[in-house]
């Protein structure tokens, strides 16, 4: 096999891996978030430059052997092979990725389906750590960390009016938490990574994984700043 085209199977070999640890690691994490949300992302850029890397080499082997065909006429057996191998190590490739998918199939039909929230507009109540606050008129306990087209917290009158102080600032601080770690672009990143690779079950597992850490890390920086007990006080509400 030709030194290039080694990488191939080693690249589709880490993709198979990346996506039989992904039911592993659930729920692994939760007690150092921010570790378990740069592990889920390095597992996710991973898998996209390994699979990236065995198509490229799969296209210029391909491209290479045709070019050079009239060099390789003595060997055209061996050229034959080295056009066609990538390609079967991608079909092999894919089943194993589809078994995977059956057993995981289980794991991702139990997920809450997580909707993007839609950005109403409010009117400012008040300013958090220098973060404007609005309330929004839902009859619901509603809190939402919105980072684009500028930063700001929503906040369901619901939750403003029914919420003791401390409950507030619990939540408050959690929603800044979010805007504080850059959880909506993460969650952005995941959610195209999901979408280009559907097709692997595991994508869902880790974008799942990643929305469960950016919560369990936003009560923690919550918990540092308010009583733990308040915090879950609060939480229950909107659920």
């Amino acid at each position: 096999m030709k030194p290039a085209l080694v990488l191939v199977p080693l690249a589709l070999e880490w993709v198979v891996i990346a996506s039989t640890i992904a039911p592993l690691w659930l729920g692994f994490f939760t007690k150092r978030p921010r570790f378990g949300i740069a592990a889920w992302l390095t597992l996710f850029v991973s898998a996209i430059l390994a699979t990236a890397t065995a198509i490229f080499v799969s296209v210029w082997s391909v491209i290479d052997n045709f070019a050079n065909l009239d060099q390789h006429r003595q060997n055209l057996f061996l050229t034959i092979v080295y056009s066609v191998l990538p390609w079967l190590l991608f079909a092999m490739a894919g089943i194993a990725i589809n078994l995977i998918n059956i057993k995981l199939d289980p794991i991702v039909s139990k997920f809450k389906q997580l909707f993007a929230s839609p950005v109403l507009p409010g009117k400012k109540a008040r300013n958090f750590e220098g973060v404007p606050v609005e309330a929004i008129d839902i009859d619901a306990f509603f809190a939402l960390a919105v980072s684009r087209p500028s930063k700001k917290i929503l906040l369901s009158r619901t939750a403003i009016e029914q919420l003791t102080d401390q409950q507030l600032d619990s939540v408050l601080w959690h929603e800044y938490a979010h805007l504080k770690a850059h959880h909506n672009g993460l969650r952005r990143f995941v959610r195209v990574v999901e979408t280009l690779t559907g097709f692997v079950r595991a994508s869902k597992v880790m974008s799942h994984e990643v929305d469960r850490l950016c919560e369990v890390a936003a009560d923690q920086f919550a918990a540092k700043r308010v009583d733990a007990s308040v915090l879950k006080s609060a939480r229950a509400k909107f659920l």
